[in-house]
């Protein structure tokens, strides 16, 4: 069910910005998912979400208040979205509150960060480019496995992980920042290795197989 809400705030602090993602100041105009994603620790139940996949709110009012809170910023530094839902949500195709954030972080000059599991962020892709330009614009694909039946069970409304490589593809193409996030690690085993590298030299992806490289270090432990 969707539900319309109008928030009081929009912005959340980050007080240590990491220096992995670099960003201090988190962002999420809908408020649960529906990509199904079994592993999503969104589901937790410190976020007071009770139906996280079926009942999503959006912050009809997002863009009104990101305006006002961008103004009483003394300090362009990066907005993350994508922290506890993904921006480009199916309904997006809808209401279109991701696009239109993405055009006031751009008039405002603030630098990006954006975590997604959709192939939808290639709509975005010129105002990106224009954010990249100004200041900092980073895209990070979320990317569990590379194999598309087993993402199918495991992330069953999601767009499948081969359109995510080549919206990837597509982003480096056009001198964007992106980068592969793998926060799934047991999909690393089973063979599914081998096929995540080959994905990732199929392109400039960097980023991509440094993450790869230190999860299964982690992993061998």
């Amino acid at each position: 069910m969707i539900h319309e809400i109008e928030a009081k705030k929009l912005l959340i602090t980050n007080p240590h910005p990491s220096s992995w993602f670099g960003v201090k100041y988190y962002l999420n105009i809908y408020r649960g998912c529906m990509h199904g994603c079994i592993y999503c620790d969104t589901r937790s139940e410190c976020y007071n979400i009770d139906n996280f996949d079926t009942d999503i709110s959006v912050k009809t009012n997002a863009i009104e208040l990101l305006k006002k809170e961008l103004l009483a910023k003394r300090f362009r530094e990066t907005i993350g979205f994508g922290s506890a839902s993904d921006p480009y949500v199916p309904i997006e195709k809808k209401y279109e509150l991701t696009k239109q954030a993405l055009e006031v972080v751009k008039d405002f000059r603030f630098p990006l960060s954006l975590l997604t599991k959709s192939n939808l962020v290639l709509r975005d892709a010129d105002i990106i480019s224009e954010i990249s330009k100004q200041n900092y614009a980073c895209i990070a694909f979320t990317i569990t496995t590379a194999d598309d039946e087993l993402a199918k069970i495991i992330e069953p409304h999601a767009p499948l992980p081969s359109q995510r490589f080549q919206a990837m593809g597509i982003l480096s193409a056009a001198r964007n920042k992106n980068w592969c996030f793998n926060n799934a690690y047991p999909t690393l085993y089973n063979g599914y290795r081998r096929k995540y590298y080959r994905y990732c030299k199929t392109g400039p992806f960097t980023w991509c197989k440094l993450c790869i490289f230190i999860f299964w270090r982690y992993l061998k432990r």
